[in-house]
């Protein structure tokens, strides 16, 4: 059977887009065939059906409906489907004027990957939906990273031991690279789903530079490296490849220099619960706390600041005296926060203007940001550090144009622009004239109703409209006869129950209020065009006054959380000290404050270049963990300039921040708890400097008595030597607590606890000197071990103790030897003279998995 002219297309059209699914858009729904359609019927649970042949076979075909296909797509979306939208580019009508037997002209308008979303049903929209390129020339990894709906566009320069943690911070949605064999080799290791592109043609500077000049300017190109010239080039290459390049409207990328912010390793980001807790909730976590932000740019730029801590310290004051201003101006500062609570996502309605055309919804959430940033500009004016200064932009233009949109776009405007009424009538003096003919024959078609209800004398005579008969009068079926004995009623349609009918008269009316209507719609069209493009004109001041509302909301925000939950302004420089007075831990301190629980137990730490490793002792449960991890987010908060959850704080700024806490595996790669921990330190020990600030939490505790014991010593000896770093150091090794004899530059301390009638009790303070021991046996009376365990463990530490002391380094010995002396008598046993070649064999075997 010969292939349908709208097969062949379809097929044409797919030989182009091999990794997407093709939605082909015929009417009112979008259709897959073959096996587009196999995939998107098990993805999406649709019904899976087929239309015609192809070659002798059946091809599979499924659907969705055009009005609602956003759902669907963006189930794709989720499971890294990347979508191809196939659009009608003309009406059926339009193509038969090609010929009768002509199919109507349709293309791929847009590839939607899960980097390159706009909708807002696909997008989290207190997320940066990021697209990112990693490229490696010349021994040099670059990466480039793009949001195309809110504008954000950076790129580094970075070395391979970065590589992860760059990827980590930033967290893109999808991340693209050429398939050589440095990048398979490398990016194939790491955690992240990469989108693999052939790389068609050898790359050279020039021909970067010659690729990328009609985007940027060619003096800016020629400053930067050639392989972050190749990384931006892949950015530009696959939005071009995917029908989303507008790059007029953005500047080249932002360089941002590694060196100038915090590094924090993945595990460490996931340790320290950053961005969520290890249960997946962003409630408790850093993040959960800080976030009190009260505009959606706002709080995609706190996300983006909290984990980029800057290691600047002009950069980290400057935040630092925004946010204080804030703090000594509450009053004012809640007034700003209100303003700031009423501005939209312009970032967001932009970016949509820009790639999906003129709408008036966006229109207004661009007429609205503006108006709220005038006013918060106004608010603001007294203060210092927080005024706003618009010499980089037209302040006249901004002006004009939103004096035009107030004046045009009404302000609930419809959700399409099919029915017209999202133009002010009163902004064009055309469209008034216009609307009030429609007006008057929408008046008269209301009278020639109750003209033909009394002459006819049928009082349930009405009038009605559909896209198929337009304008009509609708009556009971019995009165059938009256009407169509009446000549100047002519009959259209019959239904089980009325009878429809048109008059010259309605048509004569039903033509003037319809062309009306049709001429108000072009005109409204017409107007919300040249609005969309005066709009784009100043695209990128639009963005520039939507980051200077985002920097105000960070800002004030955490002026405000420092003044709701009792932070200090810390002291930040280029010191070796780390001095916390009364430190709390954030996330545990609100928890304990939502469930109106005792108040949270502070405590001091104190590091410095004469003494920079504590080592803590102390049981379980008596608040170790805590302790390290407040200590790491009081850093990390200081240097986004926040203030602290302490009574007072001294922070050398880190250029890197490393921790180990925790269990655990990771079983994809075959690796156990233990191997997972001691991977993470060794990245730890060889990447950690005197400028950074370490935690380690039980190091050695995977592994036997003896090997855990000599790691963690032999760690610790490495951080004092080598490192240098700020370190603090959890263990339940005792032993270790001797090193604090042998060097100066370390300090003993325990988390408190007391005993009282057989209990423990737990002060959760930290206090100088060495724990009295683990305690093990109490907490697990604690977490209900039956009674004759625990008594028998009391039973079997008391036996131990009395041997050697409370020495686990003793007891490993003892085990030891009295598994040899077991085998030294079984061997002794054997008579050498009668035994079998299978008996000694069983033996051996026996003896070795006695070892």
């Amino acid at each position: 059977m010969q292939t349908t002219p709208v097969i062949q297309q379809y097929l044409d059209i797919k030989a182009n887009h091999q990794d997407s699914l093709l939605f082909f858009r015929m009417g009112d729904f979008y259709e897959l065939f073959f096996s587009d359609a196999e995939i998107a019927s098990d993805a999406l649970n649709i019904i899976l059906t087929k239309r015609g042949q192809h070659k002798g076979k059946d091809i599979p075909m499924c659907g969705v409906p055009f009005h609602s296909a956003e759902s669907y797509i963006k189930k794709l979306l989720d499971e890294n489907i990347k979508v191809a939208i196939c659009e009608q580019l003309e009406t059926p009508q339009e193509a038969k004027k090609r010929g009768y037997k002509a199919i109507v002209k349709r293309d791929v308008v847009r590839i939607i990957t899960p980097g390159t979303k706009l909708e807002e049903s696909f997008l989290i929209q207190k997320e940066n939906n990021i697209l990112m390129a990693i490229f490696f020339f010349d021994n040099v990894w670059s990466s480039c990273w793009i949001d195309i709906s809110t504008g954000l566009f950076k790129s580094s320069i970075t070395d391979e031991s970065q590589l992860l943690s760059i990827i980590d911070q930033i967290s893109p949605n999808e991340t693209i690279s050429y398939k050589n064999s440095k990048e398979l080799n490398t990016l194939t290791l790491s955690p992240i789903n990469v989108t693999w592109l052939e790389k068609k043609k050898d790359f050279s500077r020039d021909t970067l530079i010659d690729f990328l000049s009609p985007f940027f300017d060619p003096g800016c190109l020629q400053k930067l490296n050639t392989s972050l010239l190749g990384s931006i080039c892949l950015i530009v290459e696959y939005l071009q490849k995917n029908k989303n390049l507008f790059l007029e409207h953005y500047n080249i990328p932002e360089q941002i220099e590694l060196s100038h912010i915090m590094s924090i390793d993945p595990s460490t980001r996931k340790n320290l619960e950053i961005n969520s807790s290890l249960d997946g909730e962003k409630n408790l976590s850093l993040l959960g706390v800080v976030d009190k932000t009260c505009s959606l740019p706002g709080s995609r730029l706190l996300k983006r600041r909290l984990n980029a801590p800057s290691t600047q310290k002009d950069q980290i004051l400057k935040w630092q005296r925004k946010v204080t201003e804030f703090y000594y101006n509450f009053q004012t500062t809640e007034q700003i926060r209100t303003l700031i609570g009423k501005f939209p996502d312009t970032e967001r309605a932009l970016s949509r203007l820009i790639r999906l055309g003129p709408n008036p919804k966006d229109l207004l959430s661009i007429k609205k940001g503006f108006s709220i940033f005038f006013k918060l500009k106004e608010e603001i004016k007294l203060f210092k550090e927080n005024s706003i200064s618009l010499e980089k932009v037209s302040e006249d233009k901004i002006k004009n144009v939103l004096d035009e949109l107030v004046l045009a776009i009404e302000e609930e405007p419809p959700l399409t622009t099919k029915e017209g009424g999202f133009i002010k009538e009163n902004f064009s003096d055309q469209l008034h004239k216009i609307k009030l003919i429609e007006k008057k024959a929408n008046s008269n078609l209301l009278e020639l109703q109750k003209i033909y209800s009394e002459k006819t004398g049928i009082k349930s005579l009405k009038l009605k409209y559909n896209n198929v008969l337009g304008y009509f009068f609708e009556a009971p079926i019995s009165h059938k006869n009256k009407l169509l004995e009446d000549n100047e009623f002519f009959h259209r349609q019959t239904t089980a129950n009325t009878i429809r009918i048109k008059s010259i008269s309605l048509d004569q009316l039903e033509k003037t209020a319809l062309n009306a209507r049709n001429d108000a719609l072009e005109l409204e069209i017409k107007i919300l065009e040249e609005l969309h493009k005066k709009v784009l004109n100043i695209s990128k001041d639009i963005l520039f006054l939507s980051r200077k509302v985002s920097s105000l909301d960070v800002c004030s925000t955490l002026g405000y959380i420092a003044k709701l939950y009792g932070w200090c302004c810390p002291l930040v420089d280029d010191s070796k000290d780390f001095i916390v007075k009364d430190g709390r831990h954030s996330v545990i301190e609100k928890t304990i404050s939502n469930k109106s629980l005792n108040s949270f137990v502070p405590n001091d730490c104190s590091l410095s270049s004469n003494e920079h490793l504590w080592l803590i002792t102390g049981p379980n449960m008596a608040g170790k963990s805590t302790f390290l991890r407040q200590n790491a987010h009081i850093i990390i908060l200081a240097q986004i300039g926040s203030y602290v959850p302490a009574k007072k704080a001294k922070i050398g700024i880190a250029n890197k921040l490393f921790s180990r806490i925790g269990a655990s595996d990771n079983i994809s790669k075959g690796q156990s708890t233990f191997m997972v921990e001691m991977l993470e330190t060794s990245n730890i020990i060889k990447n950690a400097n005197e400028k950074s600030f370490v935690i380690l939490d039980e190091i050695g505790r995977g592994t036997s008595t003896f090997d855990g014991l000599a790691i963690a010593w032999a760690i610790i000896e490495r951080l004092l030597r080598n490192n240098k770093s700020r370190t603090l150091f959890a263990t339940h090794y005792h032993e270790l607590t001797e090193l604090e004899n042998e060097n100066s530059k370390i300090r003993n301390v325990s988390c408190e606890i007391k005993e009282w009638k057989d209990e423990i009790i737990y002060s959760y303070k930290v206090i100088d000197g060495k724990s009295k021991g683990s305690l093990g046996i109490k907490v697990a009376e604690l977490a209900g071990f039956p009674k004759d365990v625990t008594k028998h463990a009391n039973a079997l530490l008391r036996k131990f103790q009395e041997k050697e002391g409370n020495s686990s380094v003793v007891l490993e010995e003892d085990l030891e030897k009295e598994g040899l002396l077991k085998i030294k008598g079984d061997l002794e046993s054997i008579d050498l003279d009668t035994i079998t070649p299978l008996d000694a064999l069983n033996i051996l075997f026996r003896l070795k998995n006695d070892i």
